[in-house]
């Protein structure tokens, strides 16, 4: 399975369902909750990462300014 079609429900839970029917609902929640907080964490060090960029080329930006100010 390559893709999206990895993604189509029936496909893989016709594979895991009788295991993830077999596995403590604690442990469920919990890998579910780690997918969560994996996503979150991907999304805040990607803010992280465009923040940083324009405040660098806000710096590159205003040094350009004040060299063309003193020509």
């Amino acid at each position: 399975m390559m893709g999206s079609t990895a993604l189509t429900a029936p496909l893989w839970l016709t594979y895991l369902g009788p295991f993830l029917q077999t596995i403590d609902p604690l442990v469920q929640f919990l890998a579910a909750a780690l997918g969560l907080l994996i996503l979150v964490l991907t999304a805040w060090n990607k803010a992280l990462e465009v923040k940083l960029k324009r405040s660098r080329l806000n710096e590159i930006e205003e040094a350009e300014d004040g060299n063309q100010a003193k020509k």
